[in-house]
């Protein structure tokens, strides 16, 4: 019963605006994690190995882009699928730009999870400014915050704001700016209504 709640926990809903922020663990990881509680975020998206005993958080996959079928195979060994971010049953996942060396998105069906896989635009096009979509008809494309200050993240959250964007990626999360995310979050969501 326990298990069944917790993976029913994990599903985000499709029709919903949802905010998902890219976590590289290393550091103080349970300071880390109480930040990310702490920030409002729908999912985190893990880039790289997991840590263990990360619970009450769904979790996804941010994909490298040089050996994406490694990492997520990776993810999968070490994510319960119960701790896993679900939209309409596929794994929240993203896959971050491409190598130099080629295009063409990879097929990352063999290792047997359906994604709901949002991939940068350069995978399939030449190289312009980074955006993101999803290959599912009923969602729209992922806006990225970013920035190496405070200031540069704000103006990012607004723009984000201001598109009304169904799907918000914080490209890198920053423990400092749990309260800003928060308060962004809470007026995406209340956009919503």
């Amino acid at each position: 019963m326990f298990v069944l709640l917790l993976a029913l926990a994990q599903e985000l809903s499709a029709d919903e605006r949802l905010t998902l922020a890219v976590w590289r663990p290393g550091g103080d990881v349970p300071r880390e994690l109480r930040e990310l509680r702490r920030s409002g975020l729908d999912a985190v998206l893990v880039a790289g190995p997991p840590p263990e005993g990360v619970d009450g958080l769904p979790l996804g996959v941010y994909l490298d882009g040089e050996a994406p079928a490694e990492g997520l195979r990776l993810f999968l060994e070490r994510v319960p699928p119960g701790a896993r971010a679900r939209v309409g049953g596929r794994l929240v996942a993203v896959l971050g730009p491409p190598p130099e060396s080629g295009r063409g998105v990879p097929d990352l069906n063999a290792l047997g999870e359906p994604l709901h896989l949002f991939v940068e635009a350069g995978w399939t096009e030449a190289p312009a400014a980074p955006r993101w979509r999803s290959g599912l008809p009923e969602d729209g494309p992922l806006v990225a915050v970013g920035g190496r200050s405070a200031e540069e993240v704000e103006k990012a959250w607004c723009a984000a704001l201001r598109l009304e964007a169904r799907w918000v990626l914080v490209e890198s999360w920053v423990p400092e700016l749990a309260e800003s995310t928060a308060r962004h979050a809470r007026k995406l969501r209340l956009r919503e209504k």
